[in-house]
């Protein structure tokens, strides 16, 4: 189950030399390792792995987009797109996530959103919806800006999110891409048509490479220094880590490092099975008795090895879920905690029919209050009826007397 947000740091000192730092395990969003991970840093071009997933999420990628001469200029990393030209959407990922293209960036903002504030505002929407607190967003492609910031843990969840689609996933981890470009007229030099991607991690036969690397985005600026947003995967794990403002003079080290240290020091085990008992509960409309709960999905967390400690559920049940209910029918999730921090969630079933109806004590208490009260108002009102009947035989009795 995709956790909200990575929850709880690491030991060890690796001697990092990124001013912030997060390691987690990129399915269930556990931290492994994590310093200053909650600081507001610059994020310079890693900003464009929420321009790419969005684009993905609300754009179409064979839309062909005509490059307005508003869309380009911006400082910085750039392919060349000339006003006129037609690319498609997929192109121009391509260009923003291998070559870090900025005008790329301000293109794709303004098809998707019909304006680059409108895209700003969607920025801060999405991201707010994952979660994310501490990060804010003023442009699509990362230039320094002093209200454009990210906190390692926040742009964590970012790229875990966008590593969930897969046409993301394929772009990110693209060691080089060609494409034909049509420009409206000829301009001076050769047109940048073959990319490689800024991710040394990726490139093979060379000194950063890393065996198993999967993504995702560097980036730098002077204000933001060094910055890389990586993943790479050994076996059934899957490994993603951010740096922020790193100053050691080989910047992928710190991201070997920590890398190293998660496939070499913890191990995945399976902490629930898919159909297993939790517990016993009460649900609404279906009396006292208590009905079994299960585990809706496996759930598998790293464990470091030699660490005997065991996780922990709590369960969730959902206010509206009443009976009756059918056996593996929802009702609510289960927390899942190791060490007292959360480390994931799955959704919780009902292990048996569940009928509706049953006494419970409320509605016994409540049943027996009504009854107390009608046969107090009737007492009453016997008693009143024959107090008025007395008196109206003597009255009676009275008068005849005279």
């Amino acid at each position: 189950m995709f956790c909200a947000s990575p929850v709880m740091a690491g030991q060890g000192d690796l001697s990092i030399a990124a001013r912030g730092a997060i390691l987690v395990d990129l399915a269930t969003g556990q931290v492994l390792y994590a310093k200053n991970e909650n600081e507001r840093l610059y994020p310079a071009s890693t900003t464009k792995i929420l321009t790419a997933w969005l684009a993905i999420k609300h754009g179409r990628l064979d839309d062909v987009v005509t490059i307005r001469p508003d869309d380009v200029g911006c400082e910085g990393s750039s392919v060349g797109f000339q006003p006129g030209e037609q690319v498609k959407l997929e192109n121009l990922l391509y260009a923003l996530m291998l070559s870090s293209d900025n005008d790329a960036a301000q293109v794709i903002a303004r098809h998707v959103a019909g304006s680059v504030p409108a895209f700003v505002d969607l920025m801060n929407r999405e991201a707010a919806a994952l979660g994310v607190r501490d990060s804010h967003f003023t442009n699509p492609n990362g230039l320094p800006d002093v209200d454009h910031y990210v906190t390692a843990a926040d742009l964590a969840l970012i790229a875990r999110q966008a590593m969930q689609e897969r046409r993301f996933r394929q772009i990110v981890s693209t060691y080089q891409y060609h494409f034909r470009r049509w420009l409206p007229e000829p301009v001076r030099g050769v047109p940048q048509e073959h990319f490689v991607n800024h991710n040394k991690l990726l490139w093979p036969n060379s000194r950063y490479y890393y065996p198993g690397a999967t993504g995702v985005k560097t980036g730098y600026t002077n204000a933001a220094g060094n910055c890389l947003v990586a993943a790479a995967r050994r076996g059934e794990t899957e490994l993603l880590t951010v740096v922020l403002k790193d100053t050691a003079p080989d910047f992928y080290l710190d991201t070997k490092k920590m890398l190293d240290y998660g496939f070499d020091n913890f191990i995945r085990v399976r902490g629930l099975e898919k159909g297993q008992l939790l517990d016993e509960v009460m649900l609404a409309g279906a009396g006292e008795k208590k009905w079994p709960v299960l585990a809706g999905e496996d759930f598998y967390y790293l464990q470091k090895k030699g660490d005997s400690g065991q996780i922990s559920t709590r369960l969730v049940i959902e206010p509206q879920i009443k009976a009756p209910l059918q056996a593996n029918q929802p009702v609510g999730r289960a927390d899942i905690y190791l060490h007292g921090s959360k480390i994931g969630q799955v959704p919780l079933l009902v292990g048996a029919d569940v009928p509706a109806g049953g006494w419970g004590i409320r509605q016994l208490l409540l049943a027996l209050s009504i009854l107390f009260c009608s046969l107090f108002c009737a007492v009453w009102l016997v008693r009143r009826y024959n107090k008025k009947r007395r008196w109206v035989r003597r009255r009676a009795a009275a008068l005849r007397m005279k």
